[in-house]
């Protein structure tokens, strides 16, 4: 079953939380001599990208390299500078430095079987769409007709049968005809800004030296990642628009 890895990004240079230039040095000398990946690992990895994944015998070892990766150790690798920033209340960032493996806040599962929970969390949700007055859309027809997600059309057997003259030239129509199938696109972010608030929020209870808004902005997290971060929505609708225009190719329409 797929997860989701929250990651937390120590930046030793937030002077907030470290405003010690010698605690500072500590940290940067300590996150310098920590390799989290163990050389097996890594050649796992170079492999599964050189051969498009891995056989079994090498699937078996990746799978026992991340278990030793994620395997709780027990011991800082440098106590004295832990005990300072526990004696801090930097325990997330004395986790993150100090040991030799990642540190996990949690994992989320991709999907779970969770049918009562659904269940009360539709219930929850209808009643708060009628503290509103409006309906709530849980089906896919309503959901792309009032376009209120973002889906893949695929041209059916009937569509490719049809004749000109037979199809519709509106993408609902076509759909509730049967010319088209539609497919959502399941989101994949995780509101990346209501996290990071709840993340900011939890480390403003205790160690904080000074308050105030993280001068750290996108653009410095694209720095350290060396790529862009995607637009979501922008994402989504490129993945719909890709095979929506070969519908119009292929059913000689022109859609909106």
């Amino acid at each position: 079953m797929p997860f989701r890895v929250f990651c937390s990004l120590l930046r030793p240079d937030d002077e907030r939380f470290f405003d010690d230039i010698e605690l500072r040095r500590r940290l940067h000398t300590a996150l310098a001599r920590r390799d989290i990946f163990s050389p097996r690992l890594r050649e796992l990895i170079a492999a599964a990208r050189a051969q498009g994944g891995l056989d079994r015998a090498q699937a078996d070892a990746f799978l026992a390299e991340g278990e030793r990766f994620f395997r709780w150790h027990g011991a800082a690798r440098d106590r004295a500078l832990y005990d300072e920033l526990l004696a801090r209340k930097l325990t997330i960032s004395a986790d993150i430095c100090c040991f030799p493996n990642p540190h996990l806040n949690h994992l989320t599962p991709n999907s779970l079987d969770i049918d009562d929970l659904q269940a009360r969390m539709q219930a929850i949700l209808a009643a708060s769409y009628r503290h509103l007055g409006a309906e709530m859309k849980d089906d896919l027809e309503a959901l792309g007709r009032e376009r209120l997600a973002y889906f893949v059309y695929e041209v059916t057997a009937k569509g490719a049968r049809s004749s000109a003259g037979e199809r519709p030239q509106d993408l609902d129509a076509l759909v509730a005809q049967g010319h088209l199938s539609v497919r959502p696109i399941r989101y994949e972010d995780f509101l990346p800004v209501s996290a990071a608030g709840i993340f900011a929020s939890n480390l403003r209870q205790a160690g904080a030296r000074h308050a105030g808004e993280s001068p750290h902005k996108q653009q410095d997290l694209e720095r350290i990642m060396q790529r862009p971060i995607l637009d979501s929505f922008a994402f989504y609708a490129a993945q719909e628009a890709g095979p929506l225009a070969k519908v119009q190719a292929a059913l000689g329409v022109s859609l909106a």
